[in-house]
């Protein structure tokens, strides 16, 4: 299996983590240490498929001088997935199936690579960045899709691979198909690409989510609109999650976080939950994917 390396790395050897999104995929080369060593991003193109993406990872990877001391792999990625066999199986934004993404990765590089959920690897990073001391903390990922993770005593809990899908928790909404087969998915509202989408359908311009917040700021009713039923829609899911899971903090991250004053009074017309943010910079996930990575050696 992809999942498992061959043997204890060098004390010098260095980890290759790598963070694929619908929009943009990050990479980053951390030391034996957890330090941050190397780091790069381009944008993903998913419309050219996971091969072509591959070689864009290799490339921008062996920019770092130091690329050859690395000895094991991390990818993070939308679900769902099976982590053992190291396969994406269904990425609804980006139309993609049963991609073996550490076998191409592997091939790519010469050593093995762990597959971890981009939003529970999000978690992690999180976590360890300045929460270790809460018991229990769940984090939610609003960007071009929405994904979550949770970590309970400093583990993170990730069921069959899959945990916390919390993009597909249903909200009363309009009746909307997800592309996952159910109906009035969170996603469909509250990310990037359902805004993206709502906005369209209402208006008949195609703009970016960021162009959209822009216009809502400047006082486009039906820009403005959305992000209020957007924040509605999360403070449904946020609500559903504490009754569940009680967890000590949530921790919100992602693109879309950027409009929270825009989202802030229906979300918190919706649910009691006291909301944390994750650091701006979005490294959260490649940090998450190291830690994770590690504690496969251990």
């Amino acid at each position: 299996m992809e999942q498992q390396a061959n043997s204890s790395p060098r004390n010098d050897a260095l980890s290759l983590c790598v963070d694929i999104g619908g929009t943009k995929t990050a990479l980053a080369f951390y030391g034996a240490d957890g330090r941050e060593l190397f780091y790069d991003k381009f944008p993903t193109y998913a419309e050219l498929g996971a091969e072509m993406l591959v070689r864009e990872i290799g490339a921008h990877a062996r920019r770092y001088g130091e690329w050859r001391r690395a000895e094991r792999g991390t990818v993070a990625a939308p679900g769902p997935l099976d982590v053992c066999s190291g396969i994406l199986l269904d990425i609804v934004t980006m139309g993609w199936k049963n991609v073996p993404v550490c076998g191409l990765l592997s091939r790519e590089f010469g050593f093995p690579f762990s597959l971890i959920n981009d939003c529970d690897a999000g978690a992690l990073g999180v976590y360890h960045s300045g929460y270790e001391t809460c018991p229990s903390l769940v984090y939610f990922s609003l960007s071009t899709g929405i994904g979550g993770g949770a970590v309970f005593g400093g583990k993170g809990y990730m069921g069959a691979g899959n945990a916390a899908n919390f993009g597909h928790i249903p909200v009363a909404g309009e009746g909307l198909l997800c592309g996952c087969g159910g109906r009035d998915c969170l996603e469909l509202y509250a990310s990037g690409s359902g805004i993206e989408r709502r906005y369209f359908s209402r208006t008949g311009n195609a703009c970016g989510c960021a162009a959209i917040e822009a216009a809502a700021r400047a006082g486009d009713a039906p820009a403005r609109q959305l992000f209020s039923e957007a924040g509605d829609a999360l403070g449904q899911a946020a609500e559903a999650v504490r009754a569940v899971l009680d967890p000590a903090c949530f921790v919100f991250g992602g693109s879309v976080c950027h409009a929270w004053d825009l989202m802030e009074e229906e979300f918190s017309r919706r649910t009691r939950v006291r909301p944390h943010f994750a650091d701006a910079s979005g490294k959260q996930v490649l940090l998450g994917a190291y830690h994770y990575g590690k504690n496969i050696l251990e």
